[in-house]
């Protein structure tokens, strides 16, 4: 027989266990959810009205190359919050590493960045925002700072050239995400949910949420002039539920005039589902907008930060260094010598672009892939490189600039060899080595024997010798 009256206690208890078990859970969540929120402050400008709609003589072929600069602000003492490098600076790395994350992903619309350089600025006042710092003209500027001077985790300007995106977001697991995120917002995209929350008979139909109708004859149909005002986007909300990558239709999410949201892809760039497992994307109409954006640009400067498709063929810098002939070594008496060698040039290649390298040799590298940065050193007269991404059947020529001048730089010694002899030829001699610190002594020269010869070889740390015969009286 059942004791019912033990049952129902402790079905009860279950059930008050289990009821506290999932409130913590729910609760948990929520928390987990609010420390990893991202907020986005995009911004339009006051009285600027963005040119949003595809231009008549629309080019689909045309290929743009944005220059890009980028700046890392820290504290006066060159620290920041960042946790990469524990407080230390960012610095050339991460600026490839950003600018390889752009054209990866916006090369398929014919989109490409030219790296311009980075600098470090510390300057603490200037950590929560951009006060009294000029941006770098020509270019678009990419900040990445303790604090963007608003609450949101990153900040960008519609249509315009600057984007601010705090240490703490980048770092995210989704960092990524982020930088693709807001450089769509440069490029004159929305947020794919825009407006969905505004319902302003006053303001028809630009000022009310985007209809969920995709029937151009609907009296409903507003997409192509509200919301992010991209067709082939699903008009939505910030945040959906998905299974297995596919929208959960819920009949209490709604658009401002009641229909249920439906067929939401999950993990557009210009959504906020930056945590999603889902396939990121844009999708071809948003590629269209920004390529409209970029053919007519709301605002002039814009087309100042152009650049030729050519430029992306050139390397982003090229240095002298010397080569393996030495032409002389002269002591400096301070424990370095100074080194001259025949002059060669070192040119170097963002990241970003699958390479082919032709008319190289030596240890050049005759092909590259996005992640690595390739640098030619060892050519003495042009080269030419492919780039996939650009047109994988043309190649250009990088002149070689490759003159008999010479390139001098200190060197320190790190260790020696000295022969002693009373008589040249003689096979009555001594032979003693010279560590680091007995090679720079300026002493040297009075540790040795009396009315001998000497034979002094001194060698830099790249292996260049200063040799030298003495006869001490």
């Amino acid at each position: 027989m059942i004791d019912f009256k033990y049952y129902f206690y402790e079905n009860e208890r279950t059930y008050l266990l289990t009821y506290l078990l999932t409130y913590l859970l729910i609760l948990f969540s929520f928390s987990i959810k609010a420390q990893n929120t991202f907020t986005c402050g995009v911004f339009e400008e006051d009285n600027t009205v963005l040119n949003n709609f595809q231009p008549q003589n629309y080019d689909p072929d045309a290929k743009y190359v944005l220059n890009i600069f980028f700046t890392f602000i820290n504290d006066d003492n060159g620290q920041n919050n960042a946790n990469l490098y524990f407080g230390e600076t960012y610095g050339e790395y991460d600026a490839m590493e950003i600018i390889k994350i752009l054209n990866l992903e916006f090369n398929q619309f014919n989109i490409y960045f030219k790296y311009k350089g980075f600098r470090v600025v510390n300057n603490t006042f200037m950590t929560n925002g951009l006060q009294n710092l000029p941006s770098i003209p020509n270019v678009y500027n990419f900040y990445l700072m303790n604090s963007n001077g608003t609450a949101n985790s990153a900040v960008a300007i519609l249509g315009n050239t600057q984007v601010k995106i705090n240490y703490e977001a980048y770092e995210r697991e989704y960092g990524n995400i982020i930088v693709i995120h807001e450089m769509g917002h440069l490029l004159g995209l929305y947020h794919t949910f825009q407006n969905y929350n505004i319902n302003d008979p006053n303001n028809i139909p630009e000022g009310n949420c985007e209809r969920v109708t995709r029937d151009v004859n609907s009296p409903f149909y507003n997409a192509h002039i509200a919301g992010d005002r991209v067709e082939d986007t699903p008009a939505c909300m910030p945040y959906h539920t998905y299974d297995n990558c596919i929208h959960v239709f819920n009949p209490n999410e709604t658009d401002c005039s009641g229909t249920p949201y439906e067929n939401v892809i999950p993990a557009n760039y210009m959504s906020y589902e930056f945590q999603s497992n889902c396939s990121f994307h844009f999708t071809t109409g948003q590629g269209v907008r920004m390529r409209s954006h970029l053919q007519n640009p709301t605002y002039p400067h814009v087309l100042l930060t152009y650049n030729t498709i050519e430029s992306l063929y050139e390397p982003f810098e090229i240095t002298d260094y010397g080569g393996n002939v030495v032409f002389s070594v002269e002591d400096n008496g301070d424990g370095t010598a100074e080194v001259c060698r025949n002059l060669r040039k070192k040119h170097r290649f963002q990241k970003g672009f699958d390479y082919v390298f032709y008319s190289t040799f030596g240890d050049d590298p005759s092909t590259a892939i996005y992640d690595e940065l390739p640098v030619v050193k060892n050519s003495t007269a042009s080269f030419y490189v492919q780039i996939n991404q650009v047109n994988p059947a043309v190649s250009r020529e990088v002149f070689v600039d490759c003159n008999r001048g010479f390139y001098c730089s200190a060197e320190n010694f790190v260790k020696g060899l000295v022969v002693s002899t009373p008589l040249i030829g003689s096979y009555n001699f001594t032979v003693k080595e010279l560590n680091e610190m007995e090679v720079k002594d300026p002493g040297l020269y009075e540790t040795l024997l009396n009315q001998f010869y000497h034979i002094i070889n001194k060698e830099t740390e790249s292996g260049a010798i200063k040799h030298t015969i003495i006869y001490k009286q």
